[in-house]
């Protein structure tokens, strides 16, 4: 919810993924329609949409790449620019923040997280590789 509050109110689309049961940590799948009654209430005018197909392997860096590449697609295809669209992978797995980095490398959608300590700022980054300007 960190995540949200800065967009809170101008927040259109979220695009929830939920995670496959790993060792002893329970599917967060199961949990998706809990999570988008809580966003509901504290953004009233987002729409919610929910990785339905299956549980994501959040330990799998191409399962986690090809799920958030699906989303940013779904956007793209209804319309949306990528400068609009951000990726938040607060309290993922290592492999969820690289698979979110990576996407995010070279394209206007903005990766994004909550810090885990005080102040719990929100941080994100829009970074683009290029080739040193010659003279």
């Amino acid at each position: 919810m960190r995540g949200l509050k800065p967009h809170h109110e101008i927040l259109k689309y979220v695009y929830l993924v939920g995670s496959e049961k790993s060792g002893k940590i329970e599917s967060s799948s199961k949990f998706l329609n809990n999570a988008e009654t809580l966003i509901k209430q504290y953004c009233k005018k987002a729409q919610i949409f929910k990785e339905e197909n299956k549980s994501v392997n959040f330990e799998d860096l191409k399962e986690v790449t090809k799920a958030i590449d699906k989303a940013i697609q779904k956007f793209k295809d209804s319309g949306m620019n990528e400068k609009d669209m951000i990726i938040d992978v607060t309290g993922g797995q290592k492999t969820t923040s690289i698979a979110g980095a990576l996407v995010t490398l070279n394209s206007q959608v903005t990766f994004q997280y909550v810090q885990t300590n005080s102040p719990y700022d929100v941080v994100s980054y829009n970074v683009v590789i290029q080739s040193p300007a010659s003279l």
